[in-house]
């Protein structure tokens, strides 16, 4: 991977520091396997023909950062098409990873949209074959991996099989991804949603029209604003209601440091359920009717995880 390669001197510069701070020199370390181990699989991926999209920190700490350093990173992210995921499983497990089948894991909602794996030495590895539970991802798959956004470095995993989809796709995979996490978001994945809007304008009516169909236009406006995207008035407008805006998101929510929350001053017993169902239809799934059936797809898939546990 160019990346890899590119970064090398720059890194045992760093490395080199005797200025940095032990905690700073396990994180650049620790951004430095990550890499490693991602050049690794999506080489092994191509072999096999097997598309992926770099998602998350493994992605823009190249992309937004001039050092990537500044980019923390957790674990490695990587999209592959549902069609191809076991496929993907069986080229990482050859590889040496080792997959994290605990009950605890598998038993966890978020078992629907990746897989966990282990290598000794790697961050960990999070594989998608999906973003987040939802009744339209199969029209949001066909534009994560529809190619690369013209705009963005061709040098960045300039592997064929990967695909870098265009910022548009890329803030509604945010959206639903944190949506799935209940929109708690952290500091630095807003500070990915700042840079990205900042250095990567945009369109606010094609942005607008991808939320609607994957049902998750309030969540991309919601995570646009506590990201502090407020110039996108008109990206705003497009995909939130204005009495949404003006009021009511202001009655429900503060802004608090990383993101935002329900408000304390809300009624504690009489109206929490009937208020819970509210933000949660609006909020985290855009529509009644999209929770209902999302709900009921994890819910089988659940049912169907514990009765495979059951046999073991």
């Amino acid at each position: 991977m160019a990346i890899t390669r590119e970064l090398s001197k720059a890194m045992k510069d760093k490395a080199s520091d005797s200025d940095m701070l032990r905690d700073e020199r396990l994180e650049f370390a620790r951004g430095i396997m990550a890499d490693k181990a991602t050049e690794e699989i999506i080489e092994a991926f191509c072999s096999k023909n097997i598309q992926v999209t770099p998602f998350k920190g493994v992605l823009y700490r190249h992309l937004l950062y001039k050092d990537p350093a500044q980019r923390l990173m957790t674990d490695i992210d990587l999209i592959v098409p549902d069609s191809q995921y076991s496929k993907a499983i069986e080229t990482i497990t050859a590889l040496g990873y080792i997959t994290d089948e605990s009950e605890i894991i598998l038993k966890h909602p978020r078992s629907f949209c990746h897989s966990h794996h282990y290598k000794e030495g790697y961050p960990l590895l999070e594989l998608h074959r999906s973003i987040a539970p939802t009744i339209s991802y199969n029209r949001l798959e066909k534009l994560i991996f529809q190619g690369r956004d013209p705009r963005l470095p061709a040098e960045i995993f300039p592997q064929d099989c990967v695909h870098i989809p265009k910022v548009e796709v890329q803030l509604v995979m945010l959206a639903l991804h944190f949506r799935s996490h209940y929109l708690n978001v952290q500091k630095h994945q807003l500070e990915d949603v700042r840079r990205l809007c900042r250095m990567y304008p945009p369109n606010p009516k094609e942005l607008a029209t991808i939320a609607k169909n994957s049902k998750a236009a309030y969540s991309t406006w919601l995570m646009l604003a506590a990201a502090g995207v407020d110039d996108l008035e008109e990206m705003a407008n497009e995909l939130a209601p204005p009495f949404l805006k003006a009021s009511l998101h202001k009655r429900l929510f503060e802004k608090v440091e990383g993101g935002w929350q329900l408000r304390s001053t809300l009624p504690k017993k009489s109206y929490k359920l009937l208020e819970k169902l509210f933000i949660h239809a609006y909020y985290s799934r855009d529509s009644l009717l999209e929770s209902m059936l999302s709900h009921s797809q994890l819910g089988l898939h659940q049912l169907k995880t514990r009765f495979s546990l059951k046999r073991r």
